[in-house]
């Protein structure tokens, strides 16, 4: 799932909610796809991390406050992660340094070290919009921004023309098309209805696990 952007800063967020807000901008891109299954909704929680079928261990999250406890938390995870993907994550966009957990009030940012890109942690993805002609996740880029906003579609796919990218959706009739062209933009949208009720998955991705954290009772 992961934290809405606009949710935060509400202090009242439970560990999970942080946990899946970290893990979601820490997997983006990544590979092998970084799993993890917490034994607690509340502190102490340990989790168990995996990258692909490689156990790496685990962590504890724990603390009097909670905020800092994260910022902690994401900065081991970083340390474990990095020798298994090979790579530092998240990585900024504007030159691949990886990014720093760090509070900012009641909020958690990520910020670059060299101060030229930042966002609120469980934002990462959407701080990437639009994505650049180079970008091999445009299509499940899209898709997850359109599930965000609480938009279906019945087929998606997105192909690079002169150095942009163009969507072609298909969505049910009753669909808000202005809405959707809304939220593709700046991304060229050809839009069309369809009878289906089913979702396709995007074309040309690799598609993500359903499911990559679990509760252990």
């Amino acid at each position: 799932m992961g934290l809405a952007p606009a949710q935060n800063g509400d202090v009242n967020h439970q560990p999970l909610d942080w946990l899946e807000a970290l893990f979601a901008d820490i997997g983006f891109r990544a590979l092998p796809v970084v799993m993890w299954s917490a034994n607690s909704r509340q502190l102490p929680i340990t989790v168990t991390l995996k990258a692909g079928e490689d156990a790496l261990g685990a962590l504890v999250l724990d603390g009097p406050d909670l905020i800092n406890a994260i910022c902690a938390f994401a900065a081991e995870l970083q340390d474990v992660l990095q020798p298994a993907l090979q790579v530092g994550v998240p990585p900024c966009p504007s030159h691949a340094r990886v990014l720093v957990a760090r509070r900012t009030l009641d909020l958690i940012e990520w910020q670059c070290p060299e101060g030229d890109f930042s966002c609120r942690l469980g934002a990462y993805e959407e701080a990437l919009w639009p994505p650049g002609p180079d970008e091999s996740y445009a299509a499940l880029m899209l898709a997850k921004r359109l599930s965000r906003h609480g938009l279906s579609f019945v087929t998606l796919h997105v192909d690079l023309r002169d150095g942009a990218w163009v969507a072609s959706i298909a969505l049910q009739p009753d669909t808000d098309e202005q809405f959707v062209r809304e939220v593709v933009a700046p991304l060229a949208a050809e839009i069309s209805r369809s009878t289906d009720t089913y979702t396709a998955y995007p074309r040309g991705t690799t598609r993500e696990p359903a499911e990559r954290a679990r509760i252990v009772p």
